[in-house]
């Protein structure tokens, strides 16, 4: 093929002779156009033996294979660095000398660049010891000793990055040997995530060790445990090794396999994500205590596990029992609520009616106990209610309900009641029961209650609350009837009741149509018969109900609220009055009755002093009658008042005196003027003999207090006659003089004075 070569790179150049060949790199055509890459080598040689001149020769040498593999190699090469750069963890390569120290590095991948913050050069100038400011010389022989024993090793350490961060790392060490020398070749991982994790693992295990509530994981087929924290072993009393033999049921003494299976079939079946129940966990000794579970069940392991995390709720369990107690219960007798007691109710009557027997709902209000607390003290109140709580579950039976609704008011559901009278029998007990006196701190308190009572079915009244009002209703014929008794409630009682009602919403009326009247009635002396004063009273004529006694009406007011309106009216009528009188010559004082409710906003002298100021009146003209009930009402207001009236002049007087609850003593403390015997004892004071010695002890205490005495209701003459031998000084009543308007009693003491100027 000698023939096919052309030479297409030129001679070699000019070769001296005996000097060495001179080589280049060209190139030839062949005969068939192929370019060749050649390394010619050209030489002179002598000619043979006889010649006397040299010969060129050269060499081609065909460059095609050395060439395909040195890109072979370049290509090999660049895969090298593409897949040392790429790897995820940093690597070094650097010498080891004989005694293990590490050189400088001479190779570096990209990741160790950008992790560290340094450039290539930079890295390339620097050693193991130097990524690495804690380990020194002696710790570095050490670890390439290591290496060469052992050809690999892997440890910790910390690299300082260039802007001085400390990256833990993982170091796994080889020995290399290129080209008859030692490498070390490090893979460094970074730490970072791993240690976070661990620390939160560690954390989280602390957390959970540690943690009060209860923390289990159990086998979701076997329903075994397979762990559980330190909070769960505590409060179970198991050890460790014991509560791993357990399946979770087991400590769920309230469930079963089955059971179990059925409560957490929406987390088995994908429908729930978590549940939460409340179980009872039974311990190693077998107590058991109440606890809130919150279940998930985790696929992520295989196979699933349950995961529960379980709080003790035995506190508040105790705390709900308690709020429960507290909503339901009164806190001073511990007795039910009236929320509780309507609830007793409705069961109570539902009994009624399947067993076909009686319910009694009986209402019991404490006689005079507002004068008890006033008196002797809250305290001592408080502790009176408790006594009456504890005598009245004391007294009834079992199956009974006794409630406190509130104040001094209690009430007793009486069930399976076979007759009346055992109602009567059981409202008797009670009575002696309360009666009782009680010891208090070395004072004697008593008390009487007064009991109104309603019967289930006998009003065809199944109304829970209705029940309650015919109770009530009953309760107060009980008072009337002279208190410490019991009262039926009865269709009468229900009338007067709405009748009540009717002149309740009547009186708002009369108070604005001027249906109220001021009458007078005189008060006269039993020595003389002279008129010496006139009380103004309150009359009502209805054009539904005709006249309304006081008696029905001023109550409806006090509780109504418009008593202090018509009671301010009364007292500018009676000045107004007395005025005219005054000018007509006609000398005496008028009273003027004044309720508790007067006394309420402390402004009942103020009113008093402007009607007397604007009518021109001497206060020593007018005259307040109170009752013992306005006096233990509200002492301390009440005192305030009645001392500022009796500076300005006005006098004070008792009326109805010996029907209330007070003390004598009140008589001394509060500034009183005159008593007004009340009518109950001057009835038959002249055909009763305790009557008159009552009279005649009330008269001679007012005297010993050098007070004026009045006799209310007289309407005999023997009366008249029997009250000025006691001493009596005035009477008042129907003998005299009945209640008139100003107008007629303007007339009749006219023709009283006009008489008295013609007797002789």
């Amino acid at each position: 093929g000698a023939n096919d070569v052309q030479e297409s790179g030129g001679a070699a150049g000019a070769v001296a002779p005996g000097a060495g060949p001179r080589m280049r790199e060209a190139h030839v055509r062949t005969r068939s156009g192929t370019v060749v890459p050649v390394l010619q080598s050209c030489a002179l040689m002598p000619e043979p033996p006889g010649c006397r001149g040299f010969i060129t020769v050269n060499v081609l040498k065909d460059l095609r294979v050395l060439r395909t593999a040195q890109q072979h190699l370049a290509d090999e090469t660049h895969r090298f660095e593409i897949l040392f750069n790429s790897i995820s963890d940093a690597v070094f390569l650097a010498p080891l000398d004989a005694d293990g120290v590490h050189g400088n590095f001479v190779q570096v991948n990209d990741v160790a660049c950008g992790r560290l913050g340094y450039r290539r050069d930079e890295l390339l100038q620097m050693n193991a010891r130097t990524l690495n400011p804690a380990a020194n010389l002696a710790h570095t022989r050490s670890v390439g000793q290591r290496i060469r024993r052992e050809r690999q090793t892997v440890f910790e350490a910390i690299h300082m990055a260039k802007d001085g961060t400390q990256i833990p790392v993982e170091v796994v060490a080889k020995l290399v040997r290129i080209e008859g020398e030692d490498y070390v070749l490090s893979v460094v991982r970074d730490l970072r995530e791993r240690k976070q994790l661990e620390q939160a693992e560690s954390r989280f295990g602390r957390l959970m060790d540690h943690s009060w509530d209860e923390i289990y994981v159990f086998d979701e087929a076997s329903l075994g445990l397979l762990q559980a924290n330190q909070g769960a072993l505590s409060n179970l009393g198991y050890s460790s090794a014991e509560l791993l033999e357990l399946k979770m049921t087991q400590i769920w003494p309230r469930f079963t396999d089955d059971r179990f299976r059925k409560l957490v079939a929406p987390l088995l079946e994908g429908r729930r994500n978590r549940l939460i129940f409340e179980s009872v966990h039974c311990r190693k000794d077998g107590s058991n205590y109440p606890v809130e579970v919150r279940l998930q069940l985790s696929h992520s392991e295989v196979p699933p596990v349950f995961l529960a995390n379980v709080q003790d709720i035995t506190e508040r369990k105790k705390t709900e029992r308690r709020l429960t107690h507290l909503a339901t219960h009164d806190p001073l007798t511990g007795l039910p609520n009236r929320a509780r007691f309507l609830d007793r109710l409705e069961m109570a009557l539902a009994n009624a009616k399947r067993n076909e027997t009686l319910a009694a709902v009986i209402f019991l209000d404490l006689d005079g106990f507002k004068s008890i607390n006033d008196t002797m003290g809250h305290s001592v109140g408080d502790r009176l209610i408790q006594e009456v709580g504890r005598r009245l579950r004391n007294t009834v039976r079992q199956s009974d309900t006794v409630a406190r609704l509130g104040g001094d008011e209690f009430t007793v559901i009486g069930t399976n009641l076979r007759s009346v009278g055992s109602v009567e029998q059981l409202a008797a007990k009670i009575i002696r029961s309360i009666a009782r006196p009680l010891d208090i701190d070395g004072a004697t308190v008593r008390t009487t209650p007064s009991l109104g009572i309603t019967l289930f079915p006998f009003h065809d009244e199944d109304d829970i609350y209705a029940l309650v009002r015919q109770a009530d209703t009953a309760m107060y014929e009980a008072k009337k009837r002279g208190r410490n008794s019991y009262a039926f409630y009865t269709a009468a009682l229900a009338g007067r009741q709405m009748r009540l009602m009717l002149l309740d919403s009547a009186a708002k009326i009369a108070l604005a149509e001027n249906q109220l009247q001021v009458h007078f009635q005189p008060r006269l002396a039993l020595t003389d018969g002279s008129v010496v004063g006139a009380e103004a009273l309150l009359r009502w004529n209805s054009p539904e109900f005709g006249a309304v006694a006081p008696d029905e009406f001023i109550p409806l007011m006090e509780q109504n609220g418009t008593i202090q309106e018509v009671g301010a009216s009364v007292l500018w009528e009676a000045c107004r009055q007395l005025r005219q009188w005054q000018e007509a010559g006609i000398d005496i004082a008028v009273s003027v009755n004044i309720s508790a409710r007067q006394f309420d906003d402390h402004t009942l002298p103020e009113l008093v002093g402007e009607a007397l100021r604007a009518n021109d009146i001497a206060p020593h003209r007018l005259e307040i009658e109170i009752t013992e009930g306005v006096l233990i009402s509200q002492t301390d207001v009440v005192m305030g008042s009645l001392r500022a009236l009796r500076d300005m002049g006005v006098r004070i007087a008792l009326d109805d005196f010996g029907t209330g609850y007070s003390s004598l003593s009140y008589l001394k403390r509060f500034p009183i003027d005159r008593l007004k015997i009340d009518r109950d004892f001057i009835r038959d004071c002249d055909r009763n003999q305790d009557s008159a010695l009552i009279v005649e002890a009330i008269v001679g205490l007012a005297r010993s207090l050098k007070l004026k005495v009045t006799a209310e209701g007289v309407e005999r003459d023997e009366q008249a006659r029997m009250l000025g031998r006691l001493g009596c000084d005035e009477g008042q009543g129907y003998l005299y003089c009945r209640p008139k308007p100003a107008a007629e009693l303007t007339e009749w003491l006219g023709s009283l004075l006009s008489v008295r100027r013609r007797e002789p």
